[in-house]
């Protein structure tokens, strides 16, 4: 069999499923969509089919993750009375439901290596997919932003988490030399995709990984990677000035809070979010605690707006008269507590700062699959600041990386002693 079978009764052909899924991630919303209910619908079926002979370890994932998804669903009528927000928070977050299967199916060695290969794999079909776009259609026109399959911050996510697993993986000494020139060749070209793409949180997240992977696994290297980075960017200048020239100007914009029109936007649309929030706790007690729902909170937040006086309204109005958010805050947490409340965001976000945590741990950082994790985790946090990922098909590719962990995790719990 292509996988190593798992102490669990899970179908042979789940196997396939869970696999396409990992792949699908880096590559197709579509397959996203079709495998999504499919896998859910599996996952559950699996757990109330077995759950009398499931392991604690696993029984108690099962439960917990159901469990936090059924808050939020039942959450999200109470915080506005509207089905239609039941039915979006139900269907964007399925991912909670398949999370547990994932992590059984990732609870051995072989599977968790033949799932990172597999994403990077995919990652890498996706960055050459976007280097085409960019040399042949575009015609090396850098100002045209180019993505994979992808849309800005899901391509920017699965990047950052193929150039992680790349990076990881180099220093298995199992591997050959074409193996390595292979992981080589894909982070190369998912940093050029990442490049290409103009994603400014993408190019920060960048600059914090790559430090944290060199003092961690590659600290010998260091001098190495600042010289050829050096050399790099002094020979690209030459070649290609006007290109290194808008990503540098990309790049050194990040700070720019005062003169950037989309920095401005975005602090404008946070202190508008913040403000709501404040505003909810003080004359709707339930919509804080609940949220406003993820179909409602567009209209619930302009409706906040025009209680406003005109001097407290321009607080949030952008330099060109417009008011920023609403259906998107582009601040995953801040977006989170708006749409689904302050409860579901606590048990949310300390749940992944929880997973979070075992990634540090010396029986983690030695299995290639959760090291890479670890790296990951360190850009994600970050980018998650600039973008609302908490409820969209970017975390279903975050899902696979936090089940490597939870996999890790179930592998060491049923046999500590035996496990390497």
């Amino acid at each position: 069999m292509f996988f190593q079978k798992t102490d669990f009764p899970i179908h042979k052909y789940i196997y396939g499923l869970l696999l396409t899924l990992v792949i699908s991630t880096a590559v197709s919303k579509t397959g996203m969509n079709l495998l999504s209910p499919i896998l859910t619908i599996y996952s559950l079926s699996f757990y109330f089919s077995h759950k009398k002979s499931l392991p604690p370890v696993i029984s108690t994932l099962f439960i917990t993750c159901f469990s936090i998804y059924a808050l939020g669903t039942i959450g999200s009528y109470f915080g506005h009375t509207d089905i239609n927000d039941v039915i979006e928070f139900a269907r964007k977050n399925t991912f909670l439901l398949i999370l547990p299967l994932l992590a059984a199916f990732l609870s051995n060695k072989q599977n968790r290596n033949i799932a990172c290969y597999s994403f990077l794999a995919a990652c890498t079909f996706s960055a050459l997919y976007g280097i085409y776009i960019f040399s042949i259609t575009n015609n090396f026109d850098i100002n045209i932003r180019v993505n994979g399959f992808l849309e800005y911050s899901r391509h920017t996510n699965v990047m950052l988490c193929g150039i992680a697993i790349g990076l990881s993986y180099l220093t298995v000494q199992t591997l050959n030399q074409k193996a390595k020139a292979a992981i080589v060749t894909s982070i190369l070209l998912c940093l050029l995709s990442m490049v290409i793409s103009g994603t400014r949180a993408g190019y920060l997240c960048l600059a914090i990984m790559i430090p944290v992977v060199l003092c961690v696994q590659y600290r010998r290297y260091i001098p190495h990677v600042a010289v050829s980075f050096t050399v790099l960017f002094l020979l690209l200048s030459v070649i290609l000035p006007q290109q290194v020239q808008h990503v540098t100007s990309r790049i050194t914009s990040i700070g720019d809070t005062e003169k950037h029109i989309s920095n401005m936007a975005r602090i404008t649309m946070w202190k508008g979010g913040v403000a709501y929030i404040e505003s909810q706790s003080e004359n709707s007690f339930s919509k804080f605690l609940f949220g406003s729902g993820m179909e409602n909170s567009e209209a619930s937040y302009h409706n906040y707006l025009d209680t406003l006086t005109k001097v407290e309204k321009k607080a949030y109005q952008g330099v060109d008269g417009r008011f920023y958010g609403g259906s998107d805050f582009h601040n995953s947490p801040l977006d989170l507590t708006i749409k689904s409340g302050v409860i579901y965001s606590i048990i949310f976000i300390i749940g992944l700062i929880i997973i979070s945590f075992f990634s540090l741990k010396k029986d983690y950082q030695s299995d290639p699959s959760t090291r890479a994790i670890f790296y990951y985790l360190v850009a994600f946090y970050p980018l998650v600041m600039f973008y609302t990922m908490f409820q969209d098909y970017s975390m279903i590719a975050t899902s696979v990386a936090l089940a490597l962990i939870l996999g890790r995790y179930i592998e060491l719990s049923q046999s500590p002693k035996q496990v390497q």
